[in-house]
């Protein structure tokens, strides 16, 4: 079980996706979950779920239109 900082506790944790500058990439349901609540895709995403464990793409830039 991980904590909202995307640990888990007792230590000895990871996130469970991986940024670079520009963009986030996870596998996996509860990764990609993780990744996606975790604010850190304000911008646009893709998941590819033709293979047979998900995996999302997502950049790190906004690019939500705001009304």
């Amino acid at each position: 079980m991980r904590d909202s900082s995307g640990e888990t506790p007792g230590g000895g944790g990871s996130l469970g996706y991986s940024c670079s500058l520009f963009m986030c990439s996870c596998t996996g349901d509860i990764d990609c979950n993780d990744m996606f609540t975790s604010g850190v895709c304000p911008g646009d995403a893709y998941c590819d779920d033709t293979t047979s464990t998900p995996t999302c793409y997502c950049t790190r830039w906004g690019s939500r239109l705001r009304g």
